[in-house]
């Protein structure tokens, strides 16, 4: 097997396990017994414990990101948008939360988890942005949007580990209006007029 597809393999395992026992589970011994290979295979692709985590948690990353970009189509009704990338976004959350959690909660205590969650936040923006037609976003107009992702981000982190105390429907409706907010607020117009900068 090629090295590319055993490492896939590799992180398939990994994955799995995570989606059902949570990230505290991914860990060499046991993803070498439910890829069928020795642990010393798993730690030559991973080298230690939390580069399997983090590996497990980039994937996670770039599958949300795939969701949200599918469904942000560019110079669409904003709202609209919106509504459509936070419906993808829960829905993912929903399927594997702990990866998800990990990647939010995580992330100031391990700089490879930092790096996977600037990522995925980055990637966010930019989506969000070719989507309102904003080809490159200015410094200001990233603290903005990011800012609401942060918001974003922590009601649907509470929503789903508080065991949804309220409708779906109004919590994509809060996140919607707040990113709206948002775009419309003195340092996002501030960042839109070239004059400005």
């Amino acid at each position: 097997m090629a090295r590319r597809d055993r490492r896939e393999e590799l992180l398939r395992a990994a994955v799995e396990l995570g989606r059902r026992n949570g990230l505290g589970a991914i860990e060499a011994a046991a993803v070498a017994v439910r890829a069928g290979v020795s642990k010393a295979l798993v730690y030559y692709y991973f080298p230690t414990h939390r580069d399997l985590q983090a590996a497990v948690v980039q994937n996670a990353a770039d599958e949300l990101l795939a969701g949200v970009r599918a469904v942000v189509t560019v110079g669409g009704d904003p709202a609209q948008m919106l509504d459509a990338g936070l419906q993808a976004t829960i829905a993912y959350i929903e399927e594997q939360p702990e990866a998800f959690i990990a990647l939010a909660r995580s992330s100031g205590f391990d700089p490879k988890l930092f790096d996977v969650f600037e990522y995925a936040r980055d990637g966010i923006a930019d989506a969000i942005a070719e989507g309102i037609g904003l080809t490159v976003l200015t410094p200001a107009q990233r603290i903005a949007l990011r800012s609401w992702i942060a918001l974003a981000e922590e009601a649907i982190l509470h929503w789903t580990t508080a065991a949804k105390p309220v409708p779906r429907a109004e919590l994509v409706s809060f996140c919607r209006d707040a990113a709206l907010h948002v775009l419309a607020s003195p340092l996002a117009a501030y960042a839109a007029d070239p004059a400005s900068t």
